[in-house]
C-alpha cells in the first residue's frame, strides 16, 4: 500500500475561522493534536489560544477565546495562554498543557478547570493547587489514569495522580545523562506518550533524542544525540529537534521530527522515514515526495490514521498507514450477563441505589445516557433492571413478566434511548391488562398508576396506565377517588376527568416521544462501531509472530467456551491480557484465517464474506482437525426444545462444505484421515472416492503418500479393498505400495487380488 499525505483541514493562511468544509477553516500555528476512541480530533491551536475540534467534516471551537489570558469556567468564555500539548482519556476528558499559564487544564462536560498548577512559574511538587510548573508543553494519559507532563522549562517529567504533583525524572538541570530517574537529565523535553505497560517515551528536543523511562531508569531509546537526518539502527539514527510523539496499538513509536520536516518511525530497533521529503514546504501526495513544515504534535487512531499538527503550514495533515485493517465485523452478540465478575473494562451503573457492573465500551457506544444521567434514586425494581441490562447486551425483550416489571423496563429503555423497545413493552403491558381483567384489582391499578407517576419524564407510561384504568372503568367507581387522592390530588383529578371521557382504548404516544437516535445505538451498529474503533479492547490473541487479534474479553467469554475457560485463569492478571495460540504446524495449531473465521462466528453468527474468499480446503482441514480442542465445548445454551446449541455449529458446517467442495488429490488423504478421526462418515466416504479414482496422482504426492502409509493397518486394508473394488485397469504403484505396507496379514481375498493384479501387469 502506498502511503499518501493529505490535508485534513486548514487553508494554509494564518488566522481563525470555524465551519465546514474543512478546507475553509483557519488555524494559527497548531501545535498539538489528540484523537479519542470515537475518531474525534482535538487540536491545540496555539496562537489562537483555542482548543479546536474536527468532527463530521466540521471544525469548531471546543474552548477558549482569541484573548491570551487565564480564566476557568464555561468553555466558550475560558481563556488559555498558548496551549501546546493535548491528551484525551477514555471518558472524553481533554487535558491541555497551558504553556504560558504554567498550568495543566481540563475540559470536561463543557467546563474548563485547572487540574494542576498555581499559575506561578517555578518548580514545586505537592498538592495540585500549590504545585508550580515551568513551561509545560507535553501531556499524556496512562492506562491507569495518571497524567504525565513534559516540562520544557525545568527539564523534568512530572506526574499528576490522586491530587498530587510529583517529579518522575530529571534533576532540573539541562543535560543528556541516562541512568536512575533522580540523576538523569533532559534538555527541553516536549512530547510524551505512554504505552500499555506504563513505559514512558519522551521527545528530548535539544538533545535530539527519544528517551525512555522504565522501571525507574532513563535510557536513550533512539538518536545519537547529534542534529541531522539519518535512518537506520536506533542508536545511530539522527533527529533534529524531535517534537511530537505517538504510539500505535502494536507499540510502534512515531515522531514529529520538527526541523527535519519529516515524520519518523521507530520499530524493532530501526528508525525510518514515514513521510516528508526534507525541505520545509507544503505539498500533498506520495509520502516520499510530500512536504511538511515544522510538524509538531502527532496522534494516531485505531484505524492507523496518523494526524499531524503541521505548525508552520497552519494545517492539519493526515497519513493513512498500512496494516491497520479492521479484523472483525460484528452484527450480533448475545452474551450471558455475569453479575458476579464481568471480564474486561467495567464500570458500575447505579440504578435504584443498586450498583451493576457493566462493560464500559459497549455501554459508552450503545447507551451513553446511562453514564451522564443519575438513575440512583429512581424507583425501579431490580428485576426490571436485570431485564433492561439483558436487552442492552442481547437486544431481546422478555417473553413474559409482571405489569410493574414491564413498566419499569419500558422506563429504563426510554431513558437509554431505546424508544421503540420501550413502546413494545407498553403494548405488552396493555395486552396484559386485557388478559388479566379479572385478576387485576383496583389496588393493583392504583399502585401501577402511582408507579408510573413516580417515573419522571415518562408520559408514555402514564398514558399506558390511564388506558388500563379506562378498560377497568366499570370496576373503578368515582367514590374510590378519596383513596386515589392519597397519591397526588392534582394528578388524580386529571385522571377522573379523563376517565369520564369516551376515548379510544388504543395506546397513544406523544409524537415527540420517538427518539430518532435509537437506530444509531442498535446493538449491531454499536458493535460494528465498537470493533471498528476497538475501543475498550482488553485481550490480545497472538498466533505466530505477526498475527495479533485484539478483541474484547467479555465477548469471547460469553460466546466461546474455550476462551471462557482460559480467561478464568487470567482474571487477576493485568488489564491488557494476552494469550498465545500454537502456530500452524504445531500441536493444536490454528491458522490465522481459521481463527478469523471462528471470530466471525463469535461476533456475527456466521463467517463473513471477506473471510470466505480467503478460506481454502486447507483451512477447512485446519478447523476440523482442532475441532475437539477449540470448538466442541458445551456452552450451556439450550434451545426451546431443550437441545444444546453450539456457537460453532455454523463454522463446522461451513468447513465441512468447503472441504467436500475442494477435495483434490493434493489434500484428499489428509481430509480422509481427519474425517476418520472425527467420525465424519460422509466426508470420509467422499475423500475415499477421490483417493480411489485419483490414486496415481495421490501416490505421487509425497505428503499424501506418507499420510496413507501411516494409516492404521485396518484402515489401510479398508482403503485397499475400496480401491480394488473400483479397479478397472492395471494396478498402480500406489496399490502395490499399499499391499506391501499391509503385509502378509491381508485377508485371503486381497492376497488373491494381488496375484491377479500381478498377472494382469505381466500380460
Amino acid at each position: 500500500m502506498d502511503i499518501t499525505v493529505a490535508t485534513l483541514a486548514g487553508t494554509g493562511g494564518k488566522g481563525f475561522s470555524d465551519g465546514a468544509p474543512l478546507s475553509v477553516a483557519q488555524f494559527q500555528n497548531p501545535s498539538g493534536v489528540a484523537v479519542d476512541a470515537f475518531g474525534t480530533l482535538y487540536v491545540a491551536d496555539c496562537d489562537n489560544n483555542r482548543i479546536r475540534v474536527i468532527k463530521d467534516g466540521n471544525v469548531s471551537t471546543l474552548a477558549g477565546t482569541s484573548q491570551q489570558s487565564f480564566w476557568d469556567g464555561p468553555a466558550a468564555q475560558a481563556r488559555f495562554g498558548a496551549p501546546f500539548g493535548l491528551a484525551v482519556d477514555d471518558k472524553g476528558s481533554v487535558f491541555v498543557a497551558d504553556y504560558l499559564n504554567q498550568r495543566i487544564r481540563m475540559i470536561k462536560n463543557g467546563v474548563v478547570s485547572t487540574l494542576a498548577g498555581s499559575g506561578t512559574k517555578g518548580f514545586l511538587d505537592g498538592p495540585v493547587a500549590e504545585a508550580q510548573f515551568n513551561g509545560p508543553r507535553g501531556v499524556c494519559v496512562a492506562l491507569d489514569g495518571t497524567i504525565y507532563v513534559a516540562e520544557f522549562g525545568s527539564h523534568r517529567i512530572r506526574s499528576i495522580k490522586e491530587g498530587l504533583v510529583r517529579t518522575i525524572a530529571g534533576t532540573g538541570n539541562p543535560g543528556q545523562t541516562d541512568g536512575p530517574v533522580d540523576k538523569a537529565t533532559f534538555n527541553s523535553p516536549v512530547g510524551i506518550v505512554s504505552d500499555k505497560n506504563g513505559t514512558l517515551y519522551v521527545a528530548d528536543l535539544n538533545n535530539h533524542r527519544i528517551r525512555m523511562i522504565k522501571d525507574g531508569v532513563v535510557s536513550t531509546f533512539a538518536g545519537a544525540g547529534q542534529p541531522g537526518c539519518v535512518d537506520g539502527p536506533a542508536d545511530s539514527a539522527h533527529f533534529q529537534k524531535p517534537y511530537g510523539l505517538a504510539i500505535d496499538r502494536f507499540g510502534t513509536i512515531y515522531v514529529g521530527d520538527q526541523h527535519n520536516h519529516r515524520i519518523r518511525m521507530i520499530k524493532n530497533g530501526l528508525v525510518s522515514t514515514v513521510a516528508g521529503s526534507g525541505p520545509g514546504g507544503y505539498s500533498d501526495g506520495p509520502a516520499s515526495h510530500a512536504q511538511l513544515w515544522h510538524p509538531q504534535g502527532i496522534a494516531i487512531d485505531e484505524s492507523g490514521m496518523l494526524y499531524v499538527a503541521d505548525c508552520a503550514n497552519h494545517r492539519i495533515r493526515s497519513i493513512q498507514l498500512p496494516g491497520f485493517n479492521t479484523r472483525l465485523t460484528a452484527i450480533d452478540i448475545s452474551p450471558v450477563l455475569d453479575e458476579a465478575v464481568p471480564l474486561g473494562r467495567t464500570i458500575a451503573v447505579k440504578i435504584n441505589s443498586i450498583g451493576y457492573k457493566v462493560h464500559e465500551p459497549l455501554i459508552r457506544i450503545r447507551c451513553p445516557q446511562l453514564l451522564v444521567r443519575d438513575l440512583s434514586e429512581i424507583r425501579v425494581d431490580p428485576e426490571s433492571t436485570k431485564l433492561f441490562l439483558k436487552y442492552v447486551y442481547s437486544e431481546q425483550l422478555p417473553s413474559n413478566c409482571k405489569p410493574p416489571q414491564w413498566l419499569g423496563l419500558s422506563y429504563l429503555l426510554s431513558v437509554a434511548g431505546f424508544t421503540k423497545a420501550s413502546v413494545k413493552c407498553l403494548r405488552q403491558l396493555n395486552r396484559i391488562g386485557l388478559a388479566m381483567a379479572e385478576t387485576l384489582t383496583v389496588e393493583d391499578l392504583v399502585r401501577l398508576y402511582s408507579y408510573a407517576l413516580d417515573l419522571e419524564s415518562f408520559p408514555g407510561g402514564v398514558q399506558a396506565c390511564l388506558n388500563l384504568l379506562r378498560r377497568h372503568r366499570a370496576r373503578l367507581p368515582l367514590p374510590e377517588l378519596p383513596e386515589l387522592l392519597k397519591i397526588d390530588p392534582l394528578q388524580v383529578l386529571k385522571l377522573a376527568q379523563q376517565l369520564l371521557q369516551e376515548t379510544s382504548p388504543d395506546l397513544e404516544f406523544p409524537s415527540n416521544s420517538m427518539n430518532k437516535s435509537e437506530e444509531s445505538h442498535s446493538l449491531p451498529t454499536a458493535l460494528k462501531r465498537l470493533l471498528k474503533t476497538r475501543m475498550g479492547w482488553d485481550f490480545e490473541v497472538i498466533i505466530g509472530e505477526n498475527n495479533i487479534f485484539q478483541v474484547h474479553s467479555f465477548v469471547l467469554a460469553a460466546r466461546w467456551p474455550y476462551f471462557r475457560h482460559m480467561l478464568d485463569a487470567k482474571m487477576n492478571e493485568a488489564q491488557k491480557m494476552q494469550l498465545r495460540l500454537p502456530a500452524p504446524g504445531e500441536d493444536g495449531g490454528l491458522h490465522p484465517i481459521s481463527f478469523q473465521a471462528a471470530l466471525d462466528v463469535v461476533y456475527s453468527g456466521k463467517v463473513r464474506k471477506e473471510t470466505r474468499k480467503a478460506f481454502t480446503p486447507a483451512h477447512a482441514i485446519d478447523v476440523l482437525s482442532v475441532r475437539e480442542l477449540y470448538f466442541d465445548w458445551d456452552d450451556g445454551v439450550k434451545r426451546s426444545d431443550g437441545e444444546s446449541v453450539n456457537t460453532f455449529d455454523s463454522l463446522i458446517e461451513f468447513a465441512q462444505a468447503c472441504a467436500e467442495k475442494g477435495l483434490e488429490s493434493s489434500n484428499c488423504a489428509e481430509l480422509y484421515t481427519t474425517a476418520l478421526e472425527l467420525n465424519m462418515d460422509d466426508l470420509a466416504q467422499k475423500a475415499l472416492e477421490v483417493i480411489s479414482y485419483h490414486l496415481h496422482e495421490v501416490w505421487q504426492h509425497q505428503t499424501q503418500r506418507d499420510i496413507l502409509l501411516k494409516l492404521p493397518q485396518d484402515k489401510q486394508l479398508a482403503l485397499l479393498w475400496f480401491c480394488f473394488s473400483n479397479l478397472t485397469t492395471n494396478p498402480t504403484p500406489a496399490v502395490k505400495g499399499l499391499l506391501e505396507a499391509a503385509g502378509e496379514t491381508a485377508p485371503r481375498t486381497l492376497q488373491s487380488s494381488k496375484k491377479r493384479a500381478t498377472r494382469s501387469s505381466k500380460k
